[in-house]
């Protein structure tokens, strides 16, 4: 057995090691939080971006909405052209003109309030008494 002086002791030993592996994993979760951080932040950014550009379409939305009569005409017309007009491309003639006529009365619904939606559960499920 030939034991030299700079030979280090089992503790030593262990406690180098365990430095050695604190250091790897402390430098690897380093690594992580910056790559999660250079994720996170335009991740957040778009997405504030997103929620208010999405309520001002909202608003938008609600506004067009709630002035639906004074462009009943305009809302049903291009309803039922382009609901006749892509079926009509897609399928044909007579396709089409069903395809329009359905799409313009769908839109008179729902501009003229022909259709009150609190009931349309019950319409098509049957009243629960």
């Amino acid at each position: 057995m030939c034991d030299e002086p700079n030979d280090k002791s089992p503790q030593e030993t262990f406690r180098a090691g365990v430095k050695a592996a604190v250091e790897a994993v402390n430098s690897g979760l380093a690594s992580i939080e910056k790559t999660t951080e250079s994720i996170r932040i335009p991740a957040a950014s778009t997405w504030s971006n997103m929620s208010t550009q999405a309520s001002a379409l909202s608003e938008k939305a609600t506004y067009t909405y709630q002035r639906r009569h004074e462009f009943a005409p305009e809302i049903v017309g291009g309803s039922a052209f382009l609901g006749g007009g892509i079926m009509a491309l897609r399928r044909g003639r007579v396709a089409g003109v069903l395809s329009a006529a359905i799409a313009g009365g769908a839109a008179y619904a729902v501009v003229y309030d022909e259709i009150n939606f609190d009931q349309v559960p019950d319409m098509i499920f049957g009243k629960k008494e």
